[in-house]
């Protein structure tokens, strides 16, 4: 009997110990992946402001091939680095050819840095000032893909009042602030993003395609644009494009809030962003027309 049971005990703890040797191994295996991923993360850091970098001191646009050179990097690794950044909107592709330069968003990164030296960005400095005396939400955006981003937001009201948020992406077609980009497109461009926000958009945002285009033109001509409700219910924003049609890296400026406020401040709105216009957008002074 004595020996049947320390035959059992011993078993146990054999298997005890198997259980603890298992288990020890599978911890460090997981400590071993996730240093692993640790050091992934950093190179890619690494990799993405060295390429920031090379930006800053060819000072022209550059193909994957040419970045890989620079860099010394895979052309793979190098491909999924570009796409990643030209998707978050810090790279943005030359249309029409096979090359990359740093998008409007970069221009955005660390000019805080620059602030506490008394550099202040002449724009942000704008955006707040008209934040500041309207009371309302203000933006700087830009044109990635089918969507306005906006680089940079600024807002007199509560933090958790603001809906929007710097490099938040929205939808084009339904937005003042997407018109303001499109305007500068030809029709074929503006119909193949509005089909692919009209793809994604809820039913209330979707539009028709004919009924963009002539609403394009009319904000075209009066020089700004206009949306009520368009994405969000009871929200209203005017925009305008910063930057001539021509430009290939477009920014547009606009403000934005509840529509009852809007309403009651319009005329400062389109004052403020009449002083702001590009004489190339439009000769003509702001109309008070609505658009819907």
């Amino acid at each position: 009997m004595i020996a049947k049971f320390a035959f059992r005990r011993l078993k146990g703890l054999e298997y005890t110990y198997s259980l603890v040797y298992y288990y020890s191994v599978d911890i460090w295996e997981e400590a071993g992946m996730a240093t692993r991923r640790e050091s992934s993360s950093i190179k890619s850091a690494a990799r993405a402001l060295a390429l920031i970098e090379y930006f800053n001191e060819k000072r022209d646009p550059a193909s994957i091939k040419e970045i890989c050179a620079a860099l010394q990097m895979p052309q793979s690794s190098t491909s999924m680095l570009v796409k990643c950044l030209a998707d978050l909107g810090y790279l943005s592709r030359i249309e029409g050819t096979r090359t990359y330069v740093p998008a409007t968003r970069s221009a955005f990164l660390g000019e805080w840095t620059l602030e506490r030296l008394g550099h202040a960005n002449q724009l942000r400095e704008i955006a707040a000032g008209i934040a500041h005396d309207l009371g309302e939400t203000v933006v700087i955006g830009t044109q990635n893909g089918p969507y306005v981003q906006y680089l940079h937001v600024v807002s007199a009201r509560d933090e958790s009042a603001t809906i929007t948020r710097t490099g938040q992406k929205t939808l084009m077609a339904c937005t003042a602030a997407g018109r303001s980009l499109l305007s500068r497109l030809d029709e074929r461009k503006i119909v193949g993003i509005a089909r692919r926000n009209n793809a994604e958009a809820p039913p209330h945002a979707r539009v028709q395609e004919r009924q963009l285009l002539e609403t394009i033109e009319v904000e075209k001509t009066r020089g700004f644009f206009e949306s009520h409700g368009g994405l969000v219910s009871g929200i209203s924003n005017i925009s305008i494009p910063l930057t001539p049609p021509d430009e290939t890296m477009p920014l547009m400026i606009g403000v934005g809030g509840p529509s009852e406020h809007m309403l009651e401040i319009r005329d400062n709105v389109l004052f403020r962003l009449g002083a702001l216009r590009s004489p190339v957008v439009s000769s003509q002074p702001p109309s008070s027309g609505l658009s819907h």
